[in-house]
């Protein structure tokens, strides 16, 4: 490395008398004799953390003598000569200026006057290294990107900027070395290797150097393998693989598509934008959720994942279609009432006669293999006594369900029933008559009591299926009706 001198004003022998202020004592009568002078030197003004500086005071006639040290090993002295360690130092400031540690002279002369001085160091912070890298398990033939972290590094003087540096040392990389801060360095050949990273200031002198063995660990590549496709809104499939991708261009050709058996015309390719483990795959024509979908790669790409590997080609991967879904923690009824869902009542009357009640799902019925998702909602009839007929009602508080108008829905839920003629309304902003849907089990089949089923309604939505979700029940006679793990999906079948 070349050296280069910096001659500093006051670096050595720094006459600090242009400091200082000075002041004498009231003695009604001046000497007018003799000569008093103030002088004081240092051999630096700014050093790095953990060196010192050297003080002297050469003025002449002292009776005393009385340096202050802020932020030094001492604090004091009276020493004509002092050497003060500074064991901390500070970091450049937002306008690349380096704070100062204010130190005081204090002298007493033999005819009694006295002056005083202060004057400004920097005491700059020492240089400190370190390093990450994004993966520090490589396959052989992969890369992977360092990052070097390092603080203090600038230089205090402009001039001596040019001189800071930054080195690297890469065991088994390519490339061996580099200066850059944050390098790409590629791994050939299996094994662990070390890394070393060094930092270089100028001015003042600080040097920093890090080195972890074994850093790297080189094996062999694995297979770049799909780990599932589904089907996102808007005609993309995704396919999720067990790598990152570079980016891609023009390579549609190389996929392909089936829907129903039937090729279809893909779009585009392209690596998502959030998630570089993903390809996104845009089809020209719309899906449905009753589809049939494959996905193949075809041999020839140039796909590339960032560590180097190519896709291994596939065939007829099977893609999940995409459904819509909402009420799913909702409808699961964990929170008490007044949370997730709240109770609305339509008349005094009927409070009297009607319990909402979340409970532990109820049990000894007939075993059916559906089991309902923790506790449970009760919408009873008529607990309480009476034979008045009405409604209780139930909202969500927490979620808005809104539809699309015209696309078809159905709504999935859990429910036992014990006895009576149940007529369960399923309501929005709980507007009834032709915007509820209704849902009526067969009265008096015993198929559907003391039992837990899986049930659906399916319908179109309307323009008023929008807002709070309810759920209304009414009975001729007493019964519990217990319902859990509603939702509501997307049905859309291809027409």
């Amino acid at each position: 490395m070349k050296n280069k001198i910096y001659y500093i004003v006051g670096i050595i022998c720094l006459c600090l008398t242009s400091f200082f202020t000075a002041c004498e004592d009231d003695l009604g009568v001046r000497d007018g004799i003799r000569e008093v002078e103030f002088k004081a030197t240092a051999d630096t003004r700014t050093i790095t953390a953990g060196e010192s500086i050297v003080y002297i005071d050469s003025s002449l006639n002292v009776a005393s003598r009385l340096w202050t040290f802020s932020n030094g090993d001492i604090e004091t002295s009276d020493l004509e000569t002092v050497e003060v360690n500074y064991p901390v130092g500070q970091s450049l400031n937002a306008e690349n200026a380096l704070p100062s540690y204010l130190t005081k002279l204090e002298v007493t002369y033999d005819d009694g006057s006295v002056k005083k001085g202060e004057f400004l160091v920097g005491v700059y912070e020492k240089v400190i290294v370190d390093f990450t890298a994004e993966e520090t398990e490589v396959f052989m033939g992969g890369r992977t990107t360092f990052e070097s972290q390092v603080e203090n590094l600038k230089s205090l003087f402009e001039d001596a900027r040019d001189m800071d540096t930054l080195e690297w040392t890469f065991e088994g990389g390519v490339p061996a070395t580099s200066s850059d801060p944050n390098p790409v360095v590629t791994y050939n050949t299996l094994g662990t290797y070390r890394v070393t990273l060094s930092a270089h200031r100028q001015s003042p002198l600080s040097e920093a150097t890090k080195t972890v063995e074994g850093y790297i660990t080189v094996v062999e590549p694995t297979p770049l393998v799909p780990d599932f496709a589904a089907e996102l809104e808007d005609e993309t499939i995704s396919i999720s693989f067990n790598g990152d991708f570079e980016p891609i261009t023009d390579q549609e050709s190389f996929i392909e598509v089936k829907v129903n058996g039937v090729d279809f015309a893909v779009e585009s390719l392209s690596v998502d934008e959030t998630d570089t483990g993903m390809l996104n795959i845009k089809l020209q024509e719309p899906i449905y959720q009753d589809d049939d979908i494959t996905v193949s790669l075809l041999p020839g790409s140039s796909i590339v994942a960032i560590d180097s590997r190519a896709p291994e080609t596939f065939t007829d991967l099977p893609v999940e279609s995409f459904v819509e879904q909402f009420l799913l923690s909702e409808g699961q009824f964990e929170e008490a009432l007044d949370t997730d869902w709240i109770k609305l009542l339509q008349n005094a009357t009927i409070d009297g006669i009607t319990e909402v009640l979340i409970v532990d799902p109820p049990t000894g019925g007939v075993p059916t293999g559906v089991t309902p998702s923790g506790k449970v909602i009760n919408l009873a009839l008529n607990r309480n006594g009476g034979a008045t007929l009405g409604n209780v009602i139930n909202q969500t508080a927490t979620a808005e369900v809104n539809l699309v108008a015209g696309r078809n829905y159905v709504i999935k839920f859990k429910r036992y029933m014990t006895a009576g003629t149940p007529n369960i309304l399923f309501r929005f902003n709980n507007q009834g008559g032709a915007n509820q849907l209704a849902f009526n089990p067969e009265a008096g089949d015993p198929n559907n009591v003391d039992r837990w089923i899986e049930s659906e309604l399916k319908f179109t939505a309307l323009a008023t299926h929008a807002g709070n979700f309810n759920i209304a029940s009414a009975w001729a006679a007493y019964a519990d009706f217990y319902i859990d793990d509603i939702v509501i999906e997307s049905d859309e079948a291809r027409p």
